[in-house]
């Protein structure tokens, strides 16, 4: 099964037993809050299915008695990461469902906007690196990597346009009691071509997803506005007013160029034959859906970077909105794209 349809045919499995066992007739969905039932169900998937992996893990590889246990060992040519063999295979799925605690000064961090959760950082920097290894972030936001390198025991260096982000960043080191890693305020572009090359053992970054043209869709430019509707008010969160700000191009074309030139100059610092993993959303613009990961991805390969895969990442919770109702089919993009490129 999926590991997707997990959660609910756990969720069904419970409601059936309390039904037939008991004589309860109870629905978790409606009778219990999802924020105390979706991170249970997301954990008992999660241990059925790392459970039911070791077994294909062990059988795939047909060990005998003496090695079976390297499963859930560190493998000896294993020069990546930590991981045991059945922790590396779960990494590798391609869709990524999440529930995530709001943790670590989530309260401070969510005045940026786009903050990652320090577990989805940990978990993407767990895999790519050994413990003390050195982490790269040129969006560094208001610390989701370098929260999650302080998770995962490992440094970080993240370059970050905006004060205010880096002040809310270290307001939270200062409330959680965490000694803060290192932060370059500036322009990744201008910063990046002044650190040594060959450094990074790892990149990871969540740059702006696009420009920010005009909302069509959700806030005050939406067809019909009406403010006191909750689906079509926008969460939209604007970085900063510098012009430097990617978010700031005028078009998409413009913004992609700008990528490139950032994914130019990450090539450069990044150890060979290490990673990167830009996380991306795509856009809907003008009634057209806007493949951003797809062209990043085609054009970072053009720079000279080694397009590996991807993992969709969908975070339970995300609000969806009326788009085209009742109309004309207008997608909600609740996920987003984890582009995964290697330096040969």
């Amino acid at each position: 099964m999926p590991y997707n349809d997990m959660p609910d045919h756990i969720r069904r499995v419970i409601e059936y037993a309390l039904s037939s066992e008991f004589e309860i007739d109870l629905s978790l969905s409606d009778d219990i809050p999802a924020a105390l039932t979706d991170p249970l169900l997301e954990h008992l998937a999660r241990l059925i299915i790392e459970r039911t992996t070791r077994a294909a893990f062990d059988q795939a590889l047909d060990l005998d008695d003496a090695t079976l246990d390297l499963a859930d060992e560190l493998h000896p040519r294993n020069r990546l990461n930590d991981l045991t063999g059945s922790e590396w295979l779960w990494f590798t799925k391609s869709v990524l469902r999440t529930s995530y605690p709001s943790i670590l000064g989530h309260e401070l961090r969510k005045q940026q906007g786009g903050n990652k959760p320090p577990q989805l950082m940990q978990a993407l920097i767990e895999f790519f690196t050994k413990t003390g290894e050195c982490v790269l972030d040129p969006f560094g936001g208001a610390g989701g990597t370098a929260l999650g390198a302080h998770l995962a025991g490992r440094c970080s260096i993240s370059i970050e346009l905006n004060a205010e982000s880096i002040a809310l960043y270290r307001a939270v080191c200062q409330q959680e009691n965490i000694e803060p890693h290192s932060f370059i305020q500036g322009d990744c572009r201008e910063v990046l071509p002044g650190l040594p090359a060959d450094y990074f053992d790892f990149i990871a970054t969540d740059p702006p997803y696009s420009p920010e043209l005009e909302q069509t869709m959700s806030g005050a430019g939406a067809a019909g506005h009406q403010p006191d509707h909750a689906n079509r008010r926008s969460s939209y969160v604007s970085y900063s007013n510098d012009p430097r700000d990617l978010s700031k191009c005028r078009t998409f074309e413009a913004f992609f160029t700008a990528l490139e030139d950032v994914g130019r100059a990450m090539l450069r610092v990044l150890k060979p034959r290490r990673y990167l993993a830009l996380i991306l959303r795509n856009a809907y613009q003008g009634s057209e859906y806007i493949y951003s990961s797809a062209v990043v991805a085609q054009r970072y390969s053009a720079l000279g970077w080694k397009f590996k895969g991807e993992k969709i990442w969908y975070n339970t919770g995300t609000r969806i909105r009326p788009y085209g109702y009742p109309s004309a089919f207008v997608p909600n993009i609740v996920h987003q794209n984890i582009l995964i490129f290697r330096k040969e």
